[in-house]
């Protein structure tokens, strides 16, 4: 028989391989999703047994933004089904996206499960739920019966694709999804340090900002706020000095980047202020490959009315677009002893003032100095930012056909 390998959410197997033929999926787990799992077997009588070995596990609902990262969103998989019906020259979707996703949200995985082992035609058990059985007598699909369309469409979807179908319906979010790995590396197959090597590998996302503070604050929100894609980032080495600080240097970074058709994922992060907010607008032009994108730190509504110091003394004044670097996304009652304020420091040439928060780098070392997501910090403005890029991040792998 061989030795087995699965991917499978609960009881029903998405892909699986055999020896040395399989897919790689550590993509999808991190090291810490190493755990034991249950393998099915047959024992000499014929009796079913389950037996725990090393694999890797975890929850749907976690999986679904490394899901996403990897470029498989609903709207990637709607045109990767409509591509697949064109490439197999079906001038007609034998059923809509939209009925595909439906029956994937109603799809009781258990009663699934159970059909599929039967045949071990994923396809086929869908092709049922929506045309009914075929003949019992010949147990065969003729050409021109609309389930035959059917099922070559879908058997070209990714497994990949049918996890992030499968987290449409809310009962199946907190299902195990498991990669069952043990029998071929215990019978030789591959090495262990190849599979626990992959947990975690994917095509991450180079994130270059204006500064090593913009860097280490955001490094350190991912890890601390969003630590199941955590791993899909990467910044800039800064430990021989950072090379771009200040928006030109980034504006210039990222000209040089599309004049050399870059190839990796790359996100260039401008802060919400007066002069990130002009050079965005510059980088914005530039034609960017599919693999690029530049944002700024998004608006946020604390930022509509700040306290301010100008040349005319205090008050308060709208920092969105003007003044908001990344410090002021952390909890300012974190940092200097007085109360949070921007201090206005010049007019720029597009006719905006341009504001830096007085002493800033007091909040980013109490953020920096955090160990977990403590309780009593207010993290709702970094995990704003944190949120943004991660959507930038997840359009980046839409448009990369390489995903797929």
């Amino acid at each position: 028989m061989g030795s087995m390998i699965h991917l499978a959410l609960g009881p029903l197997k998405i892909d699986w391989g055999k020896n040395d033929g399989f897919t790689m999926h550590g993509a999808l787990f991190q090291p810490s999703d190493v755990t034991q799992v249950p393998y099915a077997y047959v024992d000499d009588a014929g009796e079913p047994i389950t037996e725990w070995k090393e694999g890797a596990a975890r929850p749907l609902s976690t999986m679904l933004p490394r899901l996403e990262l990897l470029g498989f969103t609903m709207e990637g998989i709607g045109q990767a089904y409509d591509m697949s019906c064109a490439a197999e020259e079906l001038n007609v979707p034998p059923v809509s996206f939209n009925g595909i996703s439906d029956l994937f949200r109603d799809l009781d995985l258990d009663a699934a499960a159970i059909d599929y082992h039967k045949n071990y035609n994923f396809s086929a058990l869908l092709a049922d739920r929506i045309f009914g059985p075929i003949d019992s007598t010949s147990h065969s699909i003729e050409l021109d019966d609309p389930r035959f369309d059917f099922v070559r469409a879908v058997d070209s979807l990714h497994p990949y694709a049918l996890l992030r179908m499968f987290a449409e319906n809310p009962r199946n979010l907190s299902r195990a999804v498991t990669w069952s790995f043990a029998d071929v590396v215990e019978n030789g197959w591959v090495a262990r340090e190849h599979i626990i090597g992959s947990l975690g590998a994917q095509r991450k996302f180079l994130a270059v900002t204006e500064g090593s503070s913009d860097a280490a604050i955001l490094g350190r929100a991912l890890a601390l706020l969003r630590s199941d894609v955590a791993d899909f980032f990467y910044f800039v080495d800064m430990e021989e000095g950072y090379p771009f600080t200040g928006t030109g240097n980034l504006h210039r970074f990222s000209q040089g980047l599309v004049s050399i058709a870059i190839e990796n994922r790359v996100l260039i992060v401008y802060d919400n202020d007066a002069e990130g907010l002009a050079k965005f607008a510059e980088t914005a032009r530039l034609r960017l490959p599919p693999t690029m994108r530049v944002m700024h730190l998004p608006d946020h509504p604390s930022f509509v009315s700040f306290a301010t110091v100008g040349p005319e003394g205090p008050g308060t004044a709208p920092i969105n677009g003007r003044a908001a670097s990344i410090e002021c996304y952390l909890d300012l009652r974190r940092g200097r002893s007085g109360p949070p304020a921007v201090r206005w420091t010049n007019y720029t040439s597009d006719g905006s003032y341009q504001g830096s928060l007085i002493d800033k780098q007091s909040y980013a070392r109490a953020f920096l100095g955090l160990r977990h997501r403590a309780r009593d910090y207010d993290f709702s403005k970094i995990e704003s930012a944190v949120d943004a890029m991660i959507s930038e991040c997840i359009g980046i792998a839409l448009a990369d056909a390489r995903s797929w």
